[in-house]
């Protein structure tokens, strides 16, 4: 499956806080990302499928 951008949310005044989901599978994935010239995109938190993590708890 393939991730979609959710949301995008500011964080400080030069990033934002962009979420990818996958409605297939609720793998979420959240990137720091930085405007302007000097621009890049750093992973915050792979956090893995959704349905995995509610599995594990449940049981």
């Amino acid at each position: 499956m393939r991730t979609a951008l959710a949301r995008i949310s500011p964080i400080e005044l030069v990033h934002e806080l962009r979420t990818f989901e996958c409605r297939g599978c609720g793998q979420v994935d959240r990137y720091a990302v930085k405007g302007g010239p000097d621009s890049y995109w750093l992973l915050l938190s792979d956090s893995g499928s959704a349905r995995a993590r509610a599995d594990s708890s449940a049981g």
